[in-house]
């Protein structure tokens, strides 16, 4: 059999070698790994950063609309309290108008019944006409006796109330996109050059960080356009 021989000193250098170029491979990787991990609590700052910046546009925005609606809720409060002055100003002439009318009901009757008691038949005879006359007069006071107003101040909602508390549950999301921006990519007219008042169609392709299309929809995509000159306008 044939063997191939090889000097010590030899094969050491070849296998320092090797060892060396391992160990500047796995002290690139170390390097590398530790700016991922740099890389990854960054990002992980920016995500919390990110959440509290929501949580205060969220606040600030659902409190400008709560604004909003209890400016309304003020308003037809308001409405709710003029309705209700009209309604007592019906019901409080009223009200006096048949206090006005009992007030002569019970005077002519306290007045006819003292007579009855204690004046003789010739003085009964003498004010008959006055007597009944005048309870005649009373009881055809005329005043309404069935409330002038209905006893209802209502709060409508109106179609569109409706569907805005239909829609509450729907009012804002959070989008979590993991889109990378710089490895989106897109074509089509529009991209390079423009003209004002011309209509231009183009596509944003989106991948996230591992490079994988997203398909679901959802992030938010920014234009921007530069005004390179003439025409004038931005």
């Amino acid at each position: 059999a044939y063997h191939a021989y090889v000097k010590i000193a030899e094969a050491a250098a070849t296998t320092r070698e090797e060892i060396d170029a391992a160990v500047q491979t796995a002290v690139v990787a170390l390097t590398e790994t530790s700016d991922g991990i740099v890389a990854v609590r960054s990002r992980k700052e920016e995500v919390d950063k990110s959440k509290d910046e929501v949580h205060k546009l969220a606040e600030k925005t659902f409190k400008d609309l709560q604004r909003g609606l209890i400016a309304r809720m003020k308003v037809v409060q308001g409405d709710a309290q003029t309705a209700r002055d009209r309604k007592h100003g019906l019901l409080d002439g009223q009200e006096t108008d048949l206090d006005t009318a009992k007030e002569r009901l019970e005077n002519g009757l306290e007045l006819t019944n003292s007579m009855l008691e204690s004046a003789s038949e010739m003085e009964l005879l003498q004010s008959k006409s006055l007597l009944t006359g005048g309870l005649k007069i009373a009881a055809a006071h005329a005043v309404p006796l069935t409330p002038r107003a209905g006893p209802l101040v209502r709060f409508v909602e109106g179609a569109e109330l409706v569907a805005f508390r239909g829609k509450i549950a729907m009012f804002g999301r959070i989008s979590g996109s993991d889109t990378n921006p710089e490895a989106c990519t897109a074509d089509g007219d529009g991209l390079a050059e423009v003209m004002v008042g011309a209509e231009y169609t183009f596509t944003v392709r989106t991948v996230d960080y591992e490079g994988v299309a997203r398909t679901t929809g959802g992030d938010g995509v920014s234009l921007m356009l530069t005004h390179v000159g003439g025409g004038g306008g931005s």
